[in-house]
């Protein structure tokens, strides 16, 4: 019966354990490996592959590339920008602000396990991350707003967030 009973109470604290599955925020970006995961996770590069111009083509129309068509966006007037798609998406601008917002911190009070040296080169390499989504934001849609926090799912703090901000004077 005794048995029975410290059988039982073993059971309950596996039980009470939390899922080895799961990944908690407190529980993750705390060692180097876990930075090199999340970093390389959001590498969004353009590749070049099969028979065609691939990544050269971007160059078509500008003083470095003539293609056999011709481009409107020249014209006073015809650069229109998409109102939709993906260029609007701040999805991996988020999660590289998260990134910096969380790894920070815990960087500069030496509570990431791992080597220093790459622990510095996964934080440089999410900055890099974040300047090359902005450049290729304004690349696509021209003046963008550039957040570097975390925003909250607030509609007000959005919208005051997404302000164009130019800082030349015309």
């Amino acid at each position: 019966m005794t048995f029975l009973l410290l059988a039982g109470c073993e059971a309950d604290e596996f039980l009470d354990r939390e899922p080895l599955s799961d990944v908690t925020p407190k529980d993750y970006l705390n060692r180097e490996a876990d930075l090199a995961a999340y970093t390389i996770a959001r590498y969004n590069f353009p590749t070049h592959g099969g028979w065609n111009i691939g990544t050269f083509g971007m160059d078509n129309h500008t003083d470095n590339q003539a293609s056999s068509g011709h481009s409107n966006i020249w014209a006073p007037g015809e650069w229109r920008v998409s109102q939709s798609g993906g260029s609007w998406s701040f999805g991996n601008i988020r999660q590289l602000n998260y990134f910096l917002e969380t790894v920070i911190p815990r960087w500069e009070a030496g509570d990431i396990e791992g080597s220093p040296q790459y622990v510095d080169h996964y934080i440089g390499e999410a900055y890099f991350l974040r300047a090359y989504e902005y450049f290729q934001k304004i690349q696509e849609l021209g003046d963008f707003p550039i957040v570097t926090n975390t925003l909250e799912d607030d509609m007000e703090q959005l919208i005051a967030e997404s302000e164009r901000r130019c800082t030349t004077k015309r």
